[in-house]
């Protein structure tokens, strides 16, 4: 019987791209995947702080690209609009899920609805943790200069972004890197796809592993919220 694995995910730019190729992926044949839409608004001021970080270039391509998609998503989701209801936990309990995976959904998982599902909650996280915790890591990356940016496969706790790291995929960085094109680096990638996918295979040696070690965080790292308009105008005239 195959292992039942549930993603939770919002439409945006780049669901479609990642729907699409997990479902097509070969490795992931052993798993019976289904994909919930979680129907919700983002917040007016997210919606705001994303227009005023992109380009019109970004924009306009984006605009661009939706027109040319619209229609063309051929993955089967399901629909919820809150992931802490009754509702969708009992849905989720009754198929006897392996995983359930957060993977770009703008909602957080309280700690009575991670207690009530039947199977450990996991997140793809677009920043590399401990460091970037909570909104914008990309964003704040570019600012603090780093090196890198990534994703990372977690465990999901009552906390944000705090649970268990299994493990993360890291990307060059360089001086002259935009928030939108570092997204579409992470996201509209074939290696972000595999890491993918290798850490949901390897998911229980994984958790083996570090449940073994007797996993500690030693670093809290730093939970980043909006950016301030200080930082915005560091951003865009640096």
């Amino acid at each position: 019987m195959k292992k039942k694995l549930f993603f939770c995910i919002t439409k945006n730019y780049f669901s479609d791209y990642l729907t699409n190729s997990l479902t097509k992926a070969n490795s992931l044949k052993d798993f019976d995947m289904e994909f919930i839409y979680v129907n919700s608004r983002s917040k007016i001021r997210r919606v705001i702080t994303n227009f005023v970080l992109i380009s019109f270039s970004d924009i306009f391509e984006i605009c661009i690209n939706i027109l040319k998609k619209f229609g063309n998503n051929r993955v089967e989701l399901q629909l919820t609009k809150n992931i802490n209801d009754q509702s969708f936990i009992d849905y989720i309990n009754s198929k006897k899920p392996y995983l359930l995976v957060s993977l770009l959904c703008n909602q957080i998982f309280k700690k009575e609805t991670l207690d009530d599902i039947n199977c450990e909650v996991v997140n793809f996280h677009p920043g590399i943790l401990p460091n970037y915790r909570g909104l914008y890591p990309n964003f704040y990356s570019i600012i603090n200069n780093e090196n890198y940016i990534g994703i990372t496969y977690h465990q999901i706790n009552e906390k944000i972004d705090d649970g268990k790291i299994y493990s993360i995929k890291k990307y060059k960085l360089n001086s002259k890197s935009k928030i939108f094109k570092t997204y579409k680096k992470l996201f509209f990638n074939v290696e972000t796809i595999k890491f993918i996918e290798k850490s949901l295979i390897n998911h229980k040696n994984a958790k083996k592993k570090l449940d073994g070690k007797g996993y500690k965080k030693l670093d809290k790292g730093r939970y980043y919220s909006y950016p301030s308009l200080r930082q915005i105008l560091k951003y865009k005239f640096s």
